[in-house]
């Protein structure tokens, strides 16, 4: 058996049949990959895999080689790998029957697996750690793992022999928040050396996870829940892996990649400039004076409706707002209504008993010049009767069903209403919570999943939008360049960090935003905050970022538990103030080209 080998103007590709590995190599470093690959199902693990090649074509500038399976649980399986110019992409080919559960790349499990396989898979699937004691992975030839996906607390870049998670579902525990960005990129960077992502249409993007596991070696997983149906042929998305000279430069191509091969759109740049001016948002401060009512202190605007922060979304409470701002002289341009002002979180129609008058609320903040944004959740089911709800097994949330005709002819009914001239005339929505996914045994009325279900989801709401106010924006936190067509302008997220020092995090989340979606307006958002020092130096730092953000008006908003808030002193809105001028003075009165960091 010899081996096969391809040279490259940037790099050598070979695949060596005695160890069954693959290797490229740069002018910097090799990337060894196992010969290896998985599609299991719901009803067993596809293990114990034999790769034999099959054949080798050249098409144009690139190479294909096809190496076909001998044992697996489907009728047939191979590998195919295409080496082009500049990347080396893998894919794998099933045929048969069965639901798709998890997508192996690069690693796999032993032959002696099998038997219990069959019967028990499903059971342990979501034990990890009792399948990947088996794991036969990739050879660890780099030192760290760059993950795009922002975390609080942790760094972005961990030692290799730790397993990772990039995901559009929310991770929120005591050890880890990664719901910052819903989807976020796709993909991993190794060392600063090489780059290695998912490529796939949105169309067959129907996982939710995209792990990098490291046990005995490392391997590349998407999950799909079962919720893919094979009935023939099948073929999985592309895992694409090319070199680079340094991470986030591997990163930036990558996107590129997706944009070049059509599968992402441009970024918009037909956006209005006034979207460009800076932003007042009014949860920080809805989430102090819940603070205060909790601690015995009566907030200027009384009794909320409902517990916590939500309860100070009344129209009341947001007229004291505009009084705050006023008083205070901010050259803001957009104003936005955070959560709950409707009393369906996902259904946008106003809460009457809070709002008895948005339409002229709104009207009166168009008269001052200002643009009015409406926060609007994904997937909450609050509020929603239960027929509209997403089916699912015992124990599991409830959550909306966005594939359901009734909510879907409901929503885009209220949207229209919402952005409409004749309606509430609001400019754009704040889109939140798109990792709020369902994730397991659901049954949603159509039949996606995943990101793809993502993506329809939002696309929804933004033709909506469009179709009754041409130039609303619509925002989401989706760093991610598959969902451009439905971003106007990308949102760092809630902070939640328990550092003085955030600007090594937040310059993270806009360079991440930069290279996801380029030249995409981006809200830098402002809460919560560990002191009031670090709100201020975040405030400094904004303009540097994107569009400056306040969320709250009398105290910083904290993230400290049992901290109350700290009030904010009038020398600190002087100098807000300067800041917000020099910037709408630079850069508000027109729609840059970059966010420049």
């Amino acid at each position: 058996m010899r081996t096969r080998s391809i040279k490259r103007a940037g790099f050598s590709f070979w695949h060596d049949p005695e160890t069954g590995e693959f290797t490229l190599e740069s002018d910097r470093s090799q990337l060894q990959m196992a010969c290896q690959g998985s599609v299991s199902q719901l009803g067993g693990l596809d293990a114990g895999t034999v790769w034999e090649f099959a054949t080798s074509e050249e098409r144009g500038e690139s190479v294909f080689w096809r190496f076909s399976a001998t044992q697996t649980c489907w009728q047939r399986k191979h590998l195919c790998v295409e080496i082009t110019a500049s990347e080396v992409l893998f894919r794998i080919e099933v045929e048969g029957q069965g639901s798709i559960d998890r997508v192996v790349y690069f690693a796999g499990y032993p032959p002696d697996l099998l038997p219990e396989a069959k019967s028990t898979f499903r059971t342990l699937n979501w034990a990890r750690p009792a399948w990947h004691r088996h794991w036969v992975g990739s050879p660890l030839s780099f030192d760290s793992v760059l993950n795009p996906q922002p975390v609080v607390p942790g760094a972005q870049r961990l030692a290799s022999g730790v397993s990772q998670r990039i995901t559009c579902a929310t991770t929120f525990g005591p050890e880890i928040f990664n719901t910052f960005f819903a989807p976020p990129l796709f993909a991993y960077g190794f060392d600063e050396n090489f780059c290695v992502g998912v490529v796939a249409p949105i169309s067959a993007s129907r996982f939710n996870h995209f792990d990098f596991t490291s046990t005995s070696g490392w391997g590349l997983e998407l999950h799909y829940d079962g919720k893919t149906a094979v009935e023939g042929h099948w073929t999985s998305p592309v895992i694409r892996v090319a070199p680079c000279q340094e991470a986030e430069w591997g990163l930036a191509d990558y996107a590129n990649f997706l944009r070049r091969s059509g599968l992402a759109a441009e970024p918009a740049r037909e956006v209005p400039g006034w979207a460009c001016r800076p932003i007042f948002c009014g949860w920080g401060q809805q989430t102090v004076w819940a603070n205060e009512a909790e601690n015995g202190v009566v907030p200027p605007v009384g009794s909320p409706v409902t517990p916590g922060g939500a309860g100070y979304a009344s129209q009341a409470a947001y007229e004291t707002i505009l009084q705050l701002l006023e008083e205070r002289d901010l050259p803001y341009g957009t104003f936005m209504i955070d959560a709950g002002w409707s009393a369906c979180q996902t259904i946008p129609v106003p809460d009457e008993q809070l709002w008895p008058d948005m339409r002229g609320f709104i009207e009166r903040l168009h008269r001052k010049g200002k643009r009015v944004f409406l926060w609007l959740a994904t997937w909450n089911p609050s509020g929603l009767e239960e027929g509209l709800r997403m089916p699912h097994a015992p124990g599991l949330r409830d959550c909306c069903d966005p594939t359901n005709p009734i909510f879907r002819k409901r929503l885009v009914e209220a949207i229209t209403y919402a952005v409409s001239p004749g309606g509430l005339d609001a400019d754009g929505f704040k889109v939140d919570y798109t990792g709020d996914l369902p994730r397991g045994d659901y049954r949603p009325a159509g039949n996606l999943w995943g990101l793809e279900l993502v993506h329809d989801y939002l696309k929804l709401i933004h033709d909506a939008m469009k179709r009754a106010k041409p130039d609303t924006i619509l925002e989401t936190h989706c760093a991610n360049p598959q969902f451009a067509d439905v971003t106007e302008m990308i949102r760092l997220n809630d902070i939640f960090s328990p550092s003085e020092d955030i600007r090594p995090m937040m310059e993270f989340r806009a360079r991440m935003s930069q290279i996801a979606l380029p030249n995409c307006l981006i809200d830098t958002d402002c809460d919560p905050f560990i002191s009031r020092e670090a709100w201020l130096d975040y405030m400094r730092l904004q303009p540097r970022l994107g569009i400056p953000s306040l969320y709250s008006i009398t105290h910083a908003s904290f993230c400290a538990e049992g901290s109350p808030p700290e009030a904010i002193p009038a020398g600190d809105w002087d100098e807000i103030r300067r800041i917000w001028t020099q910037y709408n003075m630079g850069r508000g009165a027109k729609l840059p080209d970059t966010n420049p960091i």
